[in-house]
């Protein structure tokens, strides 16, 4: 989720299908060709909202098109063949034969659409579950606002029957998940740097925790509309509910990076403010020891330390009072000191340059 970058979707069969020269089989090559054509027709290049409302219809046409005259399936010569279980699924090799022509063909702001189709979403159902919400901009545009005029049970079924956000799928043609996981990273990364941002007295008290049940009320009822609305049987449904356990993995794991993210911009603040910062402290250290981001808070600190207070305009004494309150916050994250050491290398070197140093340290004994 973490990930940055716009990653075009792949897998190992699809590359080998899209890789793979023409089938001397013509109506295989019409049937994946003809759809991904047709779902990628007049696809427009921006992410206006009326634009966004069209791909679930473009997805249940697509389904449509998968499924028409599915008795030729069998007939259907292909250059891979699916089999599950010991038995060949020529729907299968049809589904994937079709996710491969129009990963092959579709343009990269095909798929940027569809994250920002999954944000608006998202969007959506917080505003739901939260109702009218005082602390939203009043400035936003009416333009943003979205409301979902399709029908959000056939889109994720459609989804589900596409196999496009399952990656447990053997085929690996989970060509969505990428693209939704960006969209869950970029609205977990907003409403925790809203939530958390420039607070770090008595009400920083138990933000992370807060956090974290806003994911179970606002965004685990979300997937599960999205990623369990199966038609199986027990197996199935399993299935699904071991996906979205993943899912709540990765999401606590997210908010844990976003929160220490955020809070490495405040750091040299929230150690100034000390100890009236104490809460801001308890909280993250409780978010580091979740996430693999204690490098992330050192380096923002000492590059801070450079910035505002290794300079000669600085005071010793304020330089002095800066170092004691370090020493007290950073034996919150480890009584062990070794992070302590890492922290203040560059600040006890330049302390030891400094005339006034002794003096300073002396005055305020």
């Amino acid at each position: 989720i973490m990930n940055s970058a716009m990653p075009m979707p792949h897998s190992s069969t699809i590359e080998k299908l899209v890789s793979q020269p023409p089938s001397t089989c013509s109506y295989s090559n019409r049937h994946s060709t003809i759809g991904s054509k047709t779902f990628l027709f007049d696809w427009p290049e921006d992410e206006e909202l009326q634009a966004l409302q069209s791909i679930p219809s473009r997805v249940h046409q697509l389904v449509q098109h998968f499924n028409h005259n599915s008795h030729l399936a069998a007939t259907e010569t292909r250059s891979i063949t699916i089999s599950l279980l010991g038995h060949e699924n020529p729907m299968e090799a049809r589904r994937i034969a079709l996710t491969a022509a129009l990963v092959d063909a579709a343009p990269s702001h095909v798929w940027s659409s569809f994250q920002a189709l999954f944000e608006k979403i998202l969007k959506v159902y917080i505003h739901n579950v939260d109702g009218e919400d005082p602390d939203e901009d009043e400035d936003e545009e009416e333009e943003d606002f979205f409301t979902l005029e399709f029908n959000e049970d056939e889109f994720y079924l459609n989804l589900h029957i596409l196999q496009w956000l399952n990656p447990n799928n053997p085929a690996k043609s989970d060509v969505l998940t990428p693209f939704l996981e960006m969209a869950i990273y970029e609205t977990i990364n907003k409403h925790v740097s809203t939530k958390i941002s420039g607070i770090y007295d008595g009400d920083a008290e138990h933000l992370f925790v807060n956090l974290v049940s806003w994911k179970d009320t606002h965004l685990l009822p979300m997937l599960k509309k999205l990623l369990c609305c199966v038609q199986g049987g027990d197996d199935t449904y399993t299935a699904s509910m071991q996906l979205l356990e993943s899912y709540d993995q990765k999401l606590n794991q997210t908010i844990s990076e976003c929160y220490c993210s955020t809070r490495s911009g405040e750091i040299f603040d929230i150690i100034a403010d000390y100890p009236e910062s104490l809460p801001a402290v308890i909280d993250l250290h409780q978010a580091l020891s979740k996430a693999q981001k204690v490098s992330t808070i050192v380096n923002a600190l000492k590059q801070s330390f450079r910035k505002r207070l290794l300079h000669p305009g600085a005071q010793s004494g304020q330089i002095l009072q800066v170092y004691m309150n370090t020493i007290k916050v950073m034996r919150v994250f480890d009584p062990s000191d070794s992070l302590l050491d890492t922290v203040a290398e560059d600040l006890r070197a330049y302390l030891r340059g400094r005339s006034d140093t002794v003096r300073c340290i002396i005055t305020s004994l």
